[in-house]
């Protein structure tokens, strides 16, 4: 299994998602415009070539303009990559997926703080969605030792005070 840049993923996630709609690099040019976003034709190639990469709102404008999700353009639910979030730390494509669709946080990270950052609702999600699976969704012991933990921490306690 290889391992890819989450820059290299959205370079073949706009080539894939752009042909597969039947759209030439001029006519996606020439939508991103009519949105507000002008990317002009030769910098879509480069874009598709690795040559050039994006920013956030042109991230979100191609997205829009291709009628997928932002996550989509990120994610290439069809590979087997690890993806490399910085040097040294690489993803399997489910982490990355989970990660990416705020459905959980990496093993690498510290669950308490990544459901501190969520609002109360996402939290409750997350714990139904646990509580409805097993194993827990971190992918190694520890890593389910630390979810636990996190989830018993942050969503049960409200359990408790309404019963």
């Amino acid at each position: 299994m290889g391992e890819v840049r989450f820059e290299q993923v959205v370079m073949r996630r706009v080539r894939h998602l752009r042909e597969r709609r039947g759209l030439s690099q001029q006519r996606l040019s020439d939508r991103l415009a009519e949105l507000g976003v002008p990317i002009e034709r030769s910098q879509l190639a480069r874009l598709e070539r690795g040559e050039r990469g994006v920013g956030v709102d042109e991230l979100i404008a191609i997205a829009f303009a291709l009628d997928t999700a932002p996550a989509y353009l990120l994610l290439d639910l069809e590979a087997d990559e690890r993806t490399a979030l910085v040097p040294g730390v690489a993803i399997s494509p489910a982490d990355a997926r989970g990660w990416i669709r705020g459905q959980r946080p990496l093993p690498q990270q510290d669950p308490r703080g990544y459901l501190a950052a969520l609002p109360r609702d996402q939290v409750e999600a997350i714990w139904e969605a646990w509580r409805a699976q097993a194993p827990t969704p971190a992918g190694d012991s520890e890593g389910n030792d630390a979810w636990r933990r996190a989830m018993d921490e942050k969503a049960r306690p409200d359990e408790r005070e309404e019963s």
